[in-house]
């Protein structure tokens, strides 16, 4: 099979696929950047090979392709895993019902870690308008409440805000917080942080375990249960993964090194 330079190789469609349809955001998303990072160097080399097999030059590195899947089979420990889950998802698209939440009433769940973790993300099912926040907070026990009805207290370890939509759907925002071994909230409500939403927590989920709820309505105090059958979830990872870790730079390195190689052999 002849070349000719005038044809589009594979990469270049890879590329105008990825521009079009956004999806290195997604995958930013559910993965962590040095594993996004390994992904590009191994779609780049067997682009590389299906490129040069497409101009008819037969080679013998078909192990760099197979080198780079290993180093993602490696990294698959990466994955987040759910750190705390009240309830299954149960049917979206809700146009009514559920449990307020808004600026005078907030939504919130205990839960309890037995060794370090770094959460990736929070999340539920929710239906609404505008936006909503979700915050994590140390708890002393899976009794007690936050320490301030603004939550602007010390025990407030991180908060993000996301959009809510109607029909309902469920809604995932990224946060990362390291939590050591103890007892902690995920608490989710409107007209903090910069949040100015109003809308509901669907009920319709089946729950998992005895879920620990708690609210508050208006700024008296926080009250415990409430709600129920309510999906929240907190995703993570073990270990402090906030900075990536020794073998996750490692891992980089080896990609790195793998792909000069195949450059000094041409």
């Amino acid at each position: 099979m002849s070349y000719n330079g005038s044809v589009r190789s594979p990469r270049f469609y890879l590329y105008a696929y990825l521009i079009k349809s956004n999806i290195c955001f997604e995958i930013f998303n559910i993965v962590s950047y040095t594993k996004l990072v390994i992904f590009i160097v191994f779609t780049w080399h067997v682009l590389e090979l299906v490129q040069n097999l497409w101009k008819g030059i037969i080679m013998k590195q078909f192990h760099i392709s197979l080198y780079f899947m290993l180093i993602i089979a490696m990294s698959t420990s990466l994955h987040a895993a759910f750190i705390y889950e009240s309830a299954t998802l149960g049917a979206t698209g809700s146009t009514n019902g559920g449990t307020s939440v808004n600026s005078s009433q907030f939504l919130g769940g205990r839960f309890q870690v037995t060794s370090t973790v770094t959460t990736t993300a929070i999340g539920g099912h929710f239906r609404g308008s505008g936006t909503f926040f979700g915050a994590i907070v140390e708890l002393t026990s899976l009794t007690d409440f936050p320490d301030s009805l603004t939550l602007n207290s010390s025990d407030v370890l991180g908060s993000s805000v996301f959009n809510v939509f109607d029909p309902s759907q469920e809604v995932s925002v990224n946060l990362s917080v390291t939590l050591d071994s103890g007892f902690y909230a995920v608490i989710f409500g409107s007209g903090l942080f910069g949040a100015s939403g109003n809308g509901n927590i669907i009920a319709n989920g089946t729950q998992i375990g005895d879920p620990n709820f708690f609210f508050r309505n208006g700024t008296s105090s926080f009250s415990q249960g409430g709600f129920s059958n309510a999906r929240f979830f907190v995703t993570g990872e073990e270990g402090e993964a906030a900075v990536p870790e020794p073998a996750s730079y490692f891992l980089l390195l080896v990609a790195l090194i793998g792909g000069s190689l195949v450059s000094v052999r041409r």
